[in-house]
């Protein structure tokens, strides 16, 4: 199973965490192709990022850039719609933060 956690601060990106493999390589391969090729789009380097075989993440250290803010929700939207077409091997939630 994979778990993928996104948490929004102040209605906005603040980081996202992605742990644990599937029994499907398929999902796996996917997921791990949103993230990277999501990532190396960025345009600044506001961030803590660590990606590792089954635990990933990516975390804002201060406010990001709208083309970023675009970039992140992308990568949230398609890691969504593998979470809806893959619910035995995917769980994502989201946490609003205070």
């Amino acid at each position: 199973m994979i778990d993928i956690k996104i948490e929004y601060l102040k209605g906005k990106f603040n980081s996202l965490y992605i742990k644990g493999h599937s029994d499907d390589n398929l999902v796996c391969a996917g997921v791990s192709s949103i993230l990277v090729g999501g990532l190396n789009n960025l345009e600044t380097k506001n961030y803590d990022i660590s990606i590792v075989e089954g635990d990933s993440y990516c975390k804002s250290k201060k406010e990001i850039s709208l083309h970023d803010e675009t970039v992140l929700e992308t990568i949230i939207i398609q890691l969504e719609t593998i979470a809806q077409s893959y619910k035995k091997e995917v769980k994502l939630k989201k946490e609003k933060l205070k």
